[in-house]
């Protein structure tokens, strides 16, 4: 899938989870426009966010909210790919609160960002 919009990223944390978060809306831009041609989407731990993680666990584990959003971005990838492989108005809005919870975790992750060194 190809990306919408890019942010350049430096080492900022607000700028790295910027990054990520765009990219999660791009996925899900592209999920909606493709969603009749699509057979899958990538996993959790297929996207730049969770490499980003696996590199950055420990760091990032200071925050109390790491946690949420971790489990959040893993509900939307299989919310994603259930919605490819049936898709039914219910699924479609299961992909939504999905969506949204990982924003709110962005959100309450970047209040914290002060507690991450990376």
């Amino acid at each position: 899938m190809e990306p919408y919009l890019e942010l350049e990223e430096n080492d900022h944390i607000m700028s790295i989870l910027a990054a990520r978060l765009m990219d999660h809306a791009n996925s899900l831009r592209n999920l909606v426009k493709n969603i009749d041609t699509l057979e899958s989407v990538p996993g959790h731990h297929d996207c730049k966010f969770d490499k980003w993680v696996d590199g950055n666990k420990e760091a990032l584990s200071k925050a109390h909210s790491f946690n949420r959003l971790y489990n959040h971005h893993r509900d939307f990838h299989a919310d994603a790919n259930v919605l490819v492989r049936e898709t039914t108005i219910a699924n479609a809005e299961k992909l939504i609160s999905s969506a949204e919870n990982v924003l709110e975790s962005f959100m309450a992750l970047s209040k914290e960002a002060h507690l991450i060194k990376l």
